[in-house]
């Protein structure tokens, strides 16, 4: 599968917006009390392409944990999301590792990931240094 530059690039600035709080574990971890919802890097990815691809969103609570569903997932991109990005895989594989491992394990920053995704699919974004700007 070709990786769609522009979907990839879109990602990346949606990454580096500052306008997702960054979580672990789910793809979007619903606040509660005033918190901020949480969202994984491919949290981020369903967010910013869920109306374009008509992904079908669901709200649903386990015990204390609310969190949103993307065409039934809830941990790893959708087909549709994963197709549209031209990654075909549900969890695609940024800098030699899954990126839910980048993510949730490393901890990574959403800048680092963003970088990463630059690097990995070539996409000659010019991402400046945040400890610059």
């Amino acid at each position: 599968m070709t990786p769609n530059k522009d979907a990839l690039r879109e990602w990346v600035v949606a990454l580096l917006s500052g306008e997702f709080e960054q979580g672990r574990g789910r793809l979007k971890l619903i606040g509660i009390d005033g918190q901020p919802d949480e969202y994984c890097c491919l949290g981020v990815a369903c967010e910013i392409f869920a109306e374009r691809l008509n992904l079908k969103k669901e709200i649903k609570h386990y015990f204390n944990i609310t969190y949103a569903f993307y065409n039934d997932h809830a941990w790893a991109l959708p087909m549709a999301v994963s197709h549209y990005l031209g990654v075909n895989e549900y969890m695609p594989v940024i800098a030699g590792r899954l990126v839910t491992e980048l993510n949730d394990i490393l901890e990574w920053d959403f800048y680092k990931i963003a970088c990463a995704i630059n690097s990995t699919y070539e996409l000659d974004m010019d991402i400046p240094d945040p400890d610059l700007v």
